[in-house]
């Protein structure tokens, strides 16, 4: 078994006296990028506020390595330099006059010093590919370099764990394949990422794990059989991404997940009946 980096268990979390989600868990080994697939309002974002720490669930724990996550100051202020979350509007984490203001906020408050401070600026900024961006006023950014920006600022932290609210949304097809053509090469660099979204094709073709949240429960599984359950997709208000419809109908076995390897076996005569 693969070692865990983040796990929830028995969480169960809610506003105002309404559950959102109860008895729900999670386990995120290290290194992966899992997928938190699920509709609008399923509970996506609150299960990633609880890992982050910035919303304490009513009943279980956040454990990270194994250990219970305190939601005090000090324990809280100990799992944020580990782990961060990155909202999905750019716009709820950015505050800085430029980038590099804005990036290097998270390192100077914790305590680097300024030497330190700006080469894990330069480290972030270079590995979000927006060095051009570096003295450019946050305000004169488009809406997918302000959210290059703040996912720099999280790595910037030297972060384990990246966690992120629907970092696809909003973007056109070009900016969403380049963003995760970046998040690709962080994965690779080490750090660990959990992702909540709803587009199904792209989670099929990105992540290595997956978990489906329906009404406030969870099921996780790996990507390819999670992606297949008509049922489940049905529930979660998810329709069934196009490679594994269409391997479906071909009736490949195992299903196709990437374009090439459905042309490759289609070339080869993988084609049933």
């Amino acid at each position: 078994m693969e070692p865990l980096k983040l796990q929830a268990k028995n969480l169960a979390s809610g506003y105002g006296g309404r559950d959102v989600f109860k008895g729900l868990d999670l386990e995120v080994p290290v290194g992966a990028r899992l997928a938190l697939l699920g509709a609008n309002g399923s509970g996506k974002t609150t299960l990633l506020r609880s890992l982050a720490g910035a919303h304490q669930p009513r009943d279980g724990s956040i454990l990270l390595d194994g250990q219970p996550v305190e939601f005090s100051r000090s324990g809280l202020r100990a799992h944020r330099k580990r782990v961060q979350l990155v909202l999905q509007d750019p716009d709820d984490q950015l505050f800085s006059a430029d980038v590099r203001q804005d990036v290097s906020f998270g390192p100077l408050n914790m305590g680097l010093t300024e030497g330190e401070a700006a080469e894990a600026t330069d480290a972030a900024i270079a590995a979000m590919g927006i060095e051009h961006l570096a003295e450019r006023p946050t305000h004169q950014l488009s809406y997918g370099e302000r959210k290059r920006v703040v996912i720099a600022g999280a790595l910037a932290m030297s972060v384990e764990v990246l966690l992120l609210d629907e970092p696809t949304a909003g973007l056109d097809p070009a900016s969403v394949d380049a963003l995760l053509a970046t998040l690709l090469e962080v994965n690779r660099a080490g750090s660990t990422l959990v992702f909540s979204t709803h587009e199904v094709d792209n989670a099929l073709a990105f992540a290595t794990d997956a978990a489906v949240m329906t009404a406030g429960k969870l099921r996780q599984g790996s990507v390819v059989d999670l992606l297949s359950d008509g049922e489940l997709l049905a529930n979660a208000h998810l329709r069934q991404p196009i490679l594994l419809a269409l391997s479906e109908q071909l009736g490949l076995e195992p299903p196709a997940v990437t374009v090439e390897d459905c042309v490759r076996r289609l070339s080869g005569g993988a084609v049933a009946g």
